[in-house]
């Protein structure tokens, strides 16, 4: 042991995690001691107040004593801080003034990151974290309550020199008292940034995403949802689209765009991000942005199909696209999107845009065959959409048709065509569906692990045993009435295995053959594959889908 170099002697120490046993080790020799005593103060956990506040008094107790012979500086050690994890006393106080007073007397040379999310802070407070905190990497403020008018980050004259130009993580997400100036001032030191959350911040408009796009090229994600000021003049910035025709050509002395490091943008509740498009030309040199992979874009009424497509045009290896509840997209507007999606999405969200109908499904299911997760609730779409899907999107793992209540039992016989695949199926709300085609999907789908039924009368009264819902399905939410109750059926994992291998015996395909449900699917036969076409020409009888064969 005592041969080892200390390097080597605190990598080991690194590999234990129980606190008793870093206890112990601490316990052993001195070499150990110091190790050991890093390890357990890197990361202090705390589950109650009471905790923060002992945590608090034993750094703050050489300060108090006017003892500063002690032979080990705790908070040189800590790595990580999180206040965000404990369970609040919405009656004390305490915490409040504890963690202001640790930032404001010490120095914690070591902190890479810290949160502070759900607390009550003094304007002054983060400035005293920045001074402190000089090794600072990551920043959590989401949701922190201001005590005074003023903003936490307000100071425009401290701000820039006295935030660390390390940080590469920031979330200011929910504080309504962030402004344009705020993150301008920022902005303009944060060049290493890579990470921004913006969310609930609706006073910060176009000029902050603009000075961000300016000065923090480093950045990888960028949260901005909900922030009702942002016009088309942000999205511009994030582009690198030229803003007036006379700077239309701007771009094409640029190699790349401004932000090409970027990989994922949220931009979900922006309502007026297609306001102002007209002011920025159509006809300039695109600059795609080869990292850009998850867009999300839901939650916007008033997004046009041309806004849509520009954005699309800049984006050639995206793989993410959210659109759900963007009620103004229709049929044609998304096929003239489809080319600039074809290559590479796999995600693809679309529930709730009413206007979609099966036109604009089925032309998505012919090109974007690399699509593994398809959100298709509550749209006007038919069984024509759930063949197409089948015969082209071989690669589909995630399927959802909640609410579709246009589609029948046939749609179920179709995608029995790519049920191997399948890993979570959604179909709640779809009350025309019935069981037998269900029983043949369950079987051929081994990989499936999560399937939802709620609201799905003929599947649910037609089961043998309505324990097997009442074992094996996972509970309602609390705030369900009872007539909800007895419609939930979501069946995940172990639960989902039980009813597969339940519904698909022998035995429980006899009994629905004795009942006279003609047309059920044989689902333990192995020439099923054979008569699947011909079941879908012949036996389209009530929806009972299939076809009886005996070997």
């Amino acid at each position: 042991m005592d041969s080892l170099p200390n390097e080597l002697l605190a990598e080991i120490v690194k590999w234990v995690k129980a606190p008793l046993d870093l206890l112990s080790i601490a316990l052993t020799s001195r070499r150990l001691s110091e190790h050991a005593v890093e390890c357990i103060w890197a990361r202090p956990r705390f589950s109650t107040q009471q905790q923060i506040i002992q945590f608090a008094n034993v750094l703050l107790a050489p300060l108090r004593n006017k003892d500063l012979t002690q032979a080990l500086n705790y908070s040189r050690l800590i790595r990580k801080l999180s206040f965000s994890s404990f369970k609040r006393q919405t009656s004390s106080s305490d915490i409040d003034s504890v963690i202001p007073q640790l930032f404001a007397c010490l120095v914690f040379e070591r902190l890479e990151r810290l949160s502070l999310a759900g607390l009550k802070l003094h304007q002054s407070t983060l400035a005293s974290i920045c001074l402190s905190c000089p090794s600072l990497l990551s920043l959590d403020a989401g949701g922190v309550q201001i005590e005074t008018d003023a903003l936490l980050v307000n100071s425009v004259a401290v701000l820039p020199v006295i935030i660390p130009n390390s940080l590469v993580s920031l979330n200011l997400s929910g504080i309504a008292e962030v402004k344009n100036s705020d993150i301008i001032s920022i902005s303009s030191t944060l060049s290493n940034l890579k990470r921004l959350w913006l969310d609930n911040c609706v006073n910060v408009g176009d000029g902050a995403i603009a000075a961000l796009a300016l000065n923090c090229p480093k950045l990888a994600e960028l949260y901005i949802s909900n922030l009702p000021n942002l016009t088309f003049k942000s999205i511009a910035s994030i582009l690198s689209i030229p803003e007036s025709k006379s700077s239309s050509n701007q771009c094409s002395s640029t190699a790349t765009p401004v932000l090409n490091n970027l990989r994922e943008l949220n931009m979900a509740g922006c309502i007026n991000i297609s306001a102002g498009e007209m002011l920025h030309p159509t006809n300039y040199s695109v600059l795609p942005m080869d990292n850009f992979r998850s867009l999300n874009l839901s939650h916007n009424p008033n997004l046009s199909t041309s806004t849509l497509s520009r954005v699309l045009l800049h984006l050639p290896y995206i793989r993410q696209l959210t659109l759900m509840h963007c009620s103004a997209l229709t049929d044609n507007g998304l096929i003239e999107s489809i080319p600039k999606l074809s290559k590479s999405i796999q995600l693809l969200h679309l529930g709730n845009c009413v206007r979609i109908t099966d036109l604009a499904v089925i032309a998505i299911a012919k090109e974007c065959t690399k699509l593994k997760y398809l959100d298709l609730a509550n749209l006007s779409i038919t069984d024509a959409s759930c063949e197409q899907i089948s015969k082209t999107l071989t690669r589909l793992r995630r399927l959802s048709i909640v609410k579709c209540r246009n589609i029948s039992s046939l749609s179920l016989h179709h995608l029995q065509r790519i049920a191997p695949n399948f890993q979570r199926l959604h179909l709640s709300y779809c009350a025309q569906l019935t069981l037998p085609p269900l029983i043949g999907l369950l079987e051929r789908s081994r990989s499936l692990t999560y399937l939802t039924l709620t609201g799905c009368p003929l599947i649910l009264a037609a089961i043998p045993n309505p324990k097997w819902i009442n074992e094996w399905s996972r509970a309602a939410p609390e705030n369900f009435t009872e007539s909800q109750r007895i419609q939930f059926c979501v069946l995940s994992c172990e639960g989902l295995q039980k009813f597969r291998r339940a519904l698909c015996t022998k035995k429980e395909v006899d009994i629905f053959r004795a009942k006279g449900a003609s047309g059920v699917c044989v689902v333990n036969e192995g020439n099923f594959g054979e008569s699947f076409e011909v079941g879908i020409k012949e036996n389209a009888v009530g929806g009972l889908i299939g076809k009886n064969t005996e070997n």
